[in-house]
């Protein structure tokens, strides 16, 4: 399914079908929750002015991939099983809590912002945030969780900055958390707390 230019706007919940979306050319769809089918799909939010915003609840089973200036945006985001990709100077932008059991990704000047970021939460899941250059930034407001129950790894390399209130790794018994920052990257973290 393609969005081109159109904007669609669903008073309701949109649900994925296991059908593939691209929106583009200034395109967006607004829902007030936005779900996943049964089966995995790849969502692109690709140019300038293109948008993907879910007021509530974003949640996804697949891979979704925001560049060239898009924007993915939510309320709040529970990616168990749903990679995203900021690409291109693409943004992901959740106004409260965003949580992955699986990867984040961001380079090429994208960009993701959220309230509190908790990586790994379900104990024998891995979950990555990965930022990789210079030009690519995360910004969360409170704290990130690194490994809240499961394993998380947060990786920043090739100039890229991390910034948050505070991380905390390898929360409760089965969590664990790791952190990989080369010499040309920054982590701006005021407080840091681990179990180990």
């Amino acid at each position: 399914m393609t969005l081109d230019a159109g904007k669609w706007s669903i008073v309701g919940t949109f649900i994925n079908e296991n059908s593939d979306l691209t929106i583009r050319n200034g395109g967006s769809l607004t829902a007030t929750d936005i779900l996943p089918g049964e089966l995995s799909s790849f969502t692109r939010i690709d140019g300038s002015g293109s948008r993907m915003r879910a007021n509530g609840l974003l949640d996804h089973v697949g891979n979704i991939r925001v560049k060239s200036g898009g924007v993915l945006s939510a309320g709040r985001a529970d990616l168990r099983v749903g990679a995203v990709t900021a690409d291109a100077n693409g943004s992901f932008d959740v106004d409260g809590d965003l949580s992955s059991d699986y990867g984040l990704s961001v380079f090429n000047g994208g960009s993701m912002t959220a309230r509190r970021l908790t990586i790994g939460t379900t104990p024998g899941r891995s979950g990555l945030l990965s930022i990789q250059d210079s030009s690519s930034e995360t910004f969360i407001a409170g704290e990130i969780l690194a490994g809240n129950g499961g394993e998380a790894t947060i990786l920043a390399k090739n100039g890229a900055t991390v910034t948050s209130q505070s991380l905390k790794a390898g929360i409760e018994l089965t969590g664990q958390g790791h952190l990989s920052v080369d010499t040309k990257s920054q982590t701006r973290f005021p407080r840091i707390l681990s179990s180990a």
